[in-house]
């Protein structure tokens, strides 16, 4: 296939890309000076070395952002961008400067970054031979890619090769402490949301039923009076419906006729004439 063929069967779009080399972890080693070079393998001819940072706690920060063009191709067909690589290589100073010491290199997929919001990954590092042992270091970057030039039809290739997605965040944590400590603040907000509604609800009634909360202080002693007071009245009132059985005693001996009523025997005797009326007649 000709060189015009193929141009015609694939639409080229430029993007501007933001590279920002975070941090390399997990370094395997406790003391050194390390830097790294990218450059992009394909799609330009972009170039730069990284600030030269010591090595603390086996972590190197270099927080650096990177800025440059690229030129990525897409299938007309299917509108699928294309691989387009940018080698992170990194390096250890040896020698007091003078040369360097490659621990390994990373390539980045920019067509797996393309028009989308800016994304965290970790790559974990290549070895440039098989005969170098493996040093486990993680290098994180964050990138963002903004169409310059070009359609904006196209479709993002799936992520491959040994990379980790992140979230862009100002602390790492694990996936599952993330998301335990995600759960309980959902959680959390959800109990303070109900109860703060279910407060309103009572506050709500209680200004037309009458107050619903319990009192506290001076209202708490002033409702035990009341409470007392009402029980006054209660038990005056049950007193006025009952009989007095010294008065209903009273009441009948005046009520009655003694002399008028016969009687024999002695002691005591209680008469009741036709007409209802009691009489006690005694010696």
């Amino acid at each position: 296939m000709s060189l015009s063929v193929w141009k015609s069967s694939k639409k080229q779009i430029k993007f501007l890309v933001d590279l920002h080399l975070e941090e390399l972890s997990s370094v395997p080693f406790v003391s050194g000076v390390i830097f790294a070079k990218l450059r992009l393998l394909n799609g330009g001819n972009f170039r730069k070395v990284s600030d030269r940072e010591e090595i603390v706690e086996h972590r190197v920060c270099w927080n650096s952002h990177f800025e440059f063009e690229c030129k990525l191709t897409a299938t007309l067909t299917t509108g699928i961008l294309d691989p387009s690589y940018c080698r992170v290589s990194v390096r250890r100073e040896a020698q007091g400067g003078k040369s360097f010491q490659k621990l390994g290199f990373a390539d980045i997929n920019l067509s797996e970054f393309a028009g989308g919001t800016p994304q965290s990954r970790s790559y974990l590092l290549e070895e440039y031979t098989s005969s170098a042992r493996a040093n486990n270091a993680l290098l994180r970057i964050t990138i963002s890619m903004k169409v310059k030039e070009g359609d904006f039809c196209f479709k993002v290739p799936l992520p491959t090769g040994p990379s980790y997605l992140e979230p862009i965040s100002g602390t790492e944590k694990p996936d599952s402490e993330e998301g335990q400590t995600e759960k309980e603040s959902h959680q959390g907000e959800h109990s303070r949301q109900s109860s703060s509604s279910d407060s309103g609800v009572v506050r709500e009634m209680g200004s037309e039923y009458g107050s619903l909360e319990r009192p506290s202080g001076r209202n708490s002693a002033l409702s035990s009076a009341v409470t007392l007071d009402r029980e006054k009245v209660g038990s005056s009132r049950v007193d006025s419906t009952r009989v007095d059985p010294e008065n209903l005693i009273d009441e009948l001996l005046r009520e009655s006729n003694l002399e008028s009523c016969p009687h024999a025997g002695g002691g005591l005797s209680l008469y009741i004439g036709r007409d209802g009326s009691a009489a006690v007649v005694g010696d």
